[in-house]
């Protein structure tokens, strides 16, 4: 048990929070634990966590801890040979051309709590962009060929979340306007996909072409989407934090905004 005190108050930080504590070089200050801490914490309260398989949030310190995978911390994203540009507590900025982050995260080896059932990937993939970006590029990755790609955009050239998950068809009908804040793209149960925006519905759509070939072979990218193995499509825009999991129900999908946006405002980096 590790506790602080905080002007008075009395802090008892989560096991979870204390690992990633230790794997920061420069350790954190009190407040800065603190804000961890909280995140952690309210989503570790209905279940939210255990349903996530990676997290990473950009907006840190310095660059080493928004390398970090909160979910596993020997689980290291890097950056390209050109790498984007690290801003502290404001995020990673990808330039379009030859930045991006690669996340270190490969579903069909890194996914705990996201499985195939049958033909159908219980998964979900979600950005949170600090800039607002109408571009037809994507965040993701996968085999081109293959149903087992994932890519997001969270605003297309056309004012629409582009997303296909484990589908080589993008499907382009679900409006949005702003790129900022956190999206994220689910396969439902009854295999359609879903958008939410800042932990409320944008509404589903079928699926938009044949059955899911299994977990993702090739790490996810962001600022690109890795075609097994070459970055395409950059996608010039501000990463504030990446989250992979499981499906999460309405109210999980809530408390993971409510929390991750909690963490950005203590830090000044919220959209």
């Amino acid at each position: 048990m590790h506790i602080a005190l905080m002007g008075g108050v009395t802090t008892v930080f989560e096991a979870e929070a204390k690992t990633l504590f230790a794997s920061f070089t420069t350790p954190p200050t009190l407040t800065r634990k603190n804000s961890i801490n909280n995140l952690i914490k309210a989503t570790k309260a209905d279940g939210t966590w255990a349903l996530i398989d990676s997290l990473q949030v950009y907006c840190a310190a310095d660059q080493q801890a928004a390398l970090v995978d909160w979910k596993l911390t020997t689980r290291n994203a890097t950056l390209s040979a050109t790498p984007p540009t690290f801003a502290a507590d404001r995020g990673l900025t990808t330039d379009g051309t030859a930045s991006y982050v690669n996340t270190g995260f490969t579903p069909s080896t890194g996914a705990v709590a996201s499985a195939m059932s049958g033909n159908i990937i219980n998964g979900m993939f979600g950005v949170y962009e600090r800039t607002n970006l109408a571009s037809s590029q994507y965040h993701g990755g996968g085999p081109n060929t293959s149903n087992k790609i994932i890519r997001l955009s969270p605003r297309t050239g056309g004012g629409a979340i582009g997303l296909g998950f484990n589908r080589t068809t993008i499907v382009t009908s679900v409006a949005n306007a702003d790129s900022r804040g956190l999206v994220v793209a689910q396969v439902e149960a009854d295999d359609s996909e879903s958008v939410y925006k800042n932990g409320a519905s944008l509404g589903s759509v079928a699926s938009a072409s044949g059955a899911s070939a299994g977990l993702g072979t090739v790490p996810l990218y962001l600022g690109c989407w890795n075609n097994n193995g070459t970055p395409t499509f950059g996608r010039a825009v501000t990463v504030g934090a990446f989250v992979y999991g499981a499906r999460l129900p309405s109210g999980n999908q809530a408390t993971l905004y409510n929390a991750l946006q909690a963490y950005m405002t203590d830090l000044g980096a919220n959209v």
